[in-house]
């Protein structure tokens, strides 16, 4: 017995221990690029709850590729999984129910317009879900996020943290504080005007509306010195439209 609970002490320090230089060094990523999500956080441990990991940043700054990218190496690691992504953006790349980073690389996932269509279509027996487009969600996803946690399900999200206007994003900073604290990852680009790092998005068409749909048609990363919001440009180019967002479909897990 004592044999028992040394081996499982070791383990679980063993396992501590890595993840946690795991994730020093994803931490200290450099801006626009991908973080390489280390498996090992989500292997079977000791413990009871699961992770909620919380990845942050403007658009162009890697977060979806990012989770393509792990999505692809649990696929490789036989760990259960599912991808998830907001209807809402369905329609940008044409990359239907995919995720798809601004790269055009994608892997398959199912849509969601809010909490009730997660609680509905996501896979019981998933070890792991992964959210993309979190800002996009009603506020009940947090208290979801956190009962699938407690269920022992480890989480993954992505989004945007602050929008356009530089005020927080939907769900996205209850998200992040809900987060266990080495799990919090905040990304960054490139600034397209002098090529600082950049913390915040830039719209680029004419639109006051909190939620607009696009690419780098409509949207550039921006520092802090050359953000503008919507209302502070004197250009005026036509708005680009979005289509109707279609329902929530179940989509095949990936195993």
């Amino acid at each position: 017995m004592k044999k028992q609970v040394l081996f499982y002490a070791f383990f679980t320090f063993i396992s501590c221990t890595t993840n946690m230089f795991c994730m020093e060094q994803l931490q200290q990523s450099k801006p626009g690029a991908t973080c390489d999500i280390p498996v090992s956080l989500f292997r079977p441990t000791m413990q009871q709850s699961g992770i909620i990991f919380a990845l942050s940043g403007p658009m162009f700054a890697g977060k979806t590729g990012t989770l393509i990218a792990l999505a692809k190496k649990l696929k490789d690691a036989g760990i259960r999984f599912q991808a998830i992504k907001h209807t809402f953006d369905t329609e940008r790349y044409g990359s239907g129910s995919s995720l798809c980073s601004h790269e055009k690389d994608q892997f398959p996932a199912c849509c969601a317009l809010n909490t009730s269509d997660l609680e509905a279509y996501y896979d019981k027996t998933a070890q792991v879900i992964i959210i993309d487009e979190a800002q996009f969600f009603d506020t009940p996803i947090v208290d979801w996020c956190r009962k699938l946690r407690a269920k022992g399900i480890h989480i993954v999200t992505a989004g945007l943290d602050k929008d356009c206007f530089k005020k927080p994003f939907g769900p996205m900073p209850e998200l992040i504080a809900l987060a266990d604290p080495a799990h919090k990852i905040h990304l960054q680009s490139f600034c397209n005007i002098c090529g600082a790092p950049a913390d915040f998005t830039c719209r680029t068409i004419a639109s006051q509306k909190t939620v607009f749909v696009g690419g780098a048609e409509a949207y550039v990363p921006r520092c802090a010195q050359h953000h503008t919001t919507p209302e502070e440009k004197t250009s005026q180019p036509v708005a680009i439209t979005t289509t109707t967002t279609t329902p929530a479909t179940e989509q095949p897990v990936s195993k």
